[in-house]
């Protein structure tokens, strides 16, 4: 909603994504005054939920363009908010198929990926207990004809490339079994949550001058006075300039967000006018030609609809040509697998782009080689009045809603806490 913007608050949030909203949430609770300032149109940031033409006149088909799973969700606060809220998920496993080029593969090879798999954790995880931070991939051992699955896989989890991606960060995130997606959307969950905070949508903060006793934000719709700050934009946006800080940012903390960009996930959705897979909610893996093949979510909650899932180079590759280009790789890859009654049943398509997002600039946060404590870094406020929150602040929960949540959360009560102080309380 766009909300009245204040002249002078306690507390400027920059940004209404997850954690955003939620450390207005707990800034609220604690009775300061707060204002959200959010450059987009919409709250929820990579949480959203579209809707895809279904065709012949039946209900559109809900889908998340960002996150979708609850993950840890046994420890996730928003498996209990979706209960009390009314939003429905799915516990239960999904069936997992991979194509070989002509056949799918059987169980007996279905285990032996999942022992590769194994196999690949186990090495990184003894390389990150040792300190060893270097790439993923400088430490996996060669897994014969399922290495370039197992890539494609870790492309898809993370964004990006494993030769990219430090093997201590990674290893820290908290793996877990209960990764349960969400039936009407996780950002539609997510607006229902935040849907009675005030937020200042389409209000872009350009400048941040902390030269003063208080912070001044300039905005399009104004200036506003804040004591404290929390700002949420993605480690991209922040080094990409567009907001201006004054004086600049730390240098060292400007080079700890460099350590940690986004990397690049995207999708694709498709929608049938019937039953194309004789698959129900199945998780697909396209081997073939591992670098640019898709993994796709076949059928979720018995839709005639199926959502491609591409990271890393690929996905950078794709969201540089058009969504008519996407859409074709995704539908080749499917008819390769399914037949042709996948294109002649096609009625609708939509795809993301996140890279190309001038608010958001990529997926989710992946940490460099070697900059393993660059998280760590991010928690640490600048003159103890700004405080950095998002995934990319998460220690054990990034690129999850979940770490969003808890960042939020954490920066809101440092933040309560400091003006506290000041107060003299």
């Amino acid at each position: 909603m766009v909300s009245d913007l204040p002249s002078e608050v306690d507390l400027a949030i920059v940004g209404a994504g997850v954690a955003g909203l939620a450390a207005a949430k707990t800034a609220r609770a604690r009775g300061l005054s707060v204002a959200v300032l959010e450059a987009q149109t919409r709250t929820g940031g990579r949480a959203f939920t579209d809707a895809l033409n279904a065709g012949d006149g039946k209900a559109p088909l809900p889908w998340d363009r960002g996150c979708h799973w609850l993950h840890q969700a046994r420890e996730n606060p928003f498996t209990e908010i979706a209960d009390s809220l009314g939003f429905r998920y799915r516990k239960s496993d999904c069936t997992t198929r991979i194509w070989l080029g002509n056949r799918w593969a059987d169980n007996t090879e279905l285990a032996e990926r999942w022992a590769a798999a194994e196999r690949a954790e186990a090495a990184v995880a003894a390389a990150a207990r040792s300190g060893h931070d270097v790439a993923m991939a400088e430490v996996m051992p060669d897994l014969g004809r399922w290495d370039g699955i197992h890539r494609q896989f870790l492309r898809a989890m993370t964004g990006e490339d494993p030769a990219a991606t430090s093997a201590v960060d990674d290893h820290r995130y908290k793996e877990t079994d209960d990764n349960w997606p969400v039936e009407a959307g996780f950002g539609a969950l997510i607006a229902a949550w935040a849907a009675e905070l005030p937020v200042a949508t389409a209000t872009p903060v350009r400048r941040l001058d902390r030269t003063g006793a208080d912070l001044r934000l300039e905005t399009d719709r104004g200036i506003l006075q804040a004591r404290t700050a929390i700002l949420t934009p993605s480690t991209n946006v922040l080094l990409s300039g567009d907001l201006r800080v004054d004086p600049a940012l730390p240098g060292d903390l400007l080079d700890t967000l460099d350590g940690v960009p986004l990397g690049a996930a995207n999708k694709v959705a498709l929608a049938f006018d019937r039953d194309v897979f004789g698959l129900d909610h199945a998780l697909v893996a396209h081997q073939p030609d591992a670098p640019r093949g898709c993994n796709f979510q076949i059928r979720p909650f018995g839709r005639d609809m199926a959502v491609a899932y591409t990271g890393g180079p690929l996905a950078r590759e794709l969201e540089q040509t058009d969504p008519a280009e996407m859409t074709a790789f995704a539908v080749d890859q499917l008819v390769a697998m399914f037949g042709s009654d996948v294109r002649r049943h096609l009625v609708s398509s939509a795809t993301t782009a996140w890279g190309r997002d001038p608010w958001i600039r990529g997926s989710y946060t992946v940490c460099r080689p070697g900059r393993a404590d660059a998280r760590e870094r991010l928690l640490q406020p600048v003159e103890d009045r700004i405080w950095l929150a998002g995934e990319a602040c998460s220690l054990s929960a990034f690129g999850t809603v979940r770490g969003a949540y808890a960042s939020g959360t954490e920066a809101a009560r440092q933040a309560a806490a400091s003006l506290s102080r000041a107060n003299g309380a």
